[in-house]
């Protein structure tokens, strides 16, 4: 377990990323990844830094490139600080936006979350934790996300 920035906790297991994951379409802004949570085309060369220069230590790994590894729980990076986006599964409710509106994302980000190299193989819930529920934050989220454009 460790806590996030914002009091709540990632329950799962911190994962080292060692697959491939391919070029995302439906991203705006999507590469190929690979080792490491690296771009493709520097995984093996990102590998072998690992092997020889940290000795395959995966907590001096951890102190260098956090995203290299992701929480089972949420399939978010390890360098994300701020929260724990488990729409039901913690022991804590979600704190993310949809739970708080009462919602499950929306097709597009949890179809997203489950083809990135942090969400690739994992069984995540799209939500919403009834826990999570807040009707005075409700409205105003839904209100900001539809003005920014968020969930299109």
């Amino acid at each position: 377990m460790r806590r996030c920035d914002d009091g709540s906790l990632h329950e799962g297991k911190l994962e080292l990323v060692t697959w491939d994951t391919p070029e995302n379409p439906d991203e705006d802004y999507s590469e190929a990844m690979g080792w490491g949570a690296v771009v493709k085309s520097e995984a093996e060369e990102f590998k072998q830094k690992f092997e020889s220069e940290l000795g395959a230590d995966e907590k001096k790994l951890y102190k260098e490139w956090p995203q290299a590894f992701r929480w089972t729980c949420c399939g978010t990076g390890a360098d994300m600080k701020y929260g724990c986006d488990h729409h039901g599964t913690g022991s804590r409710p979600c704190t993310c936006d949809f739970c708080k509106m009462g919602k499950p994302l929306t097709e597009k980000i949890y179809n997203n979350r489950l083809k990135s190299v942090h969400g690739k193989g994992l069984d995540l819930p799209r939500g919403p934790d009834p826990r999570s529920f807040n009707s005075r934050t409700a409205e105003t989220n839904a209100m900001a996300r539809d003005l920014l454009g968020m969930d299109n």
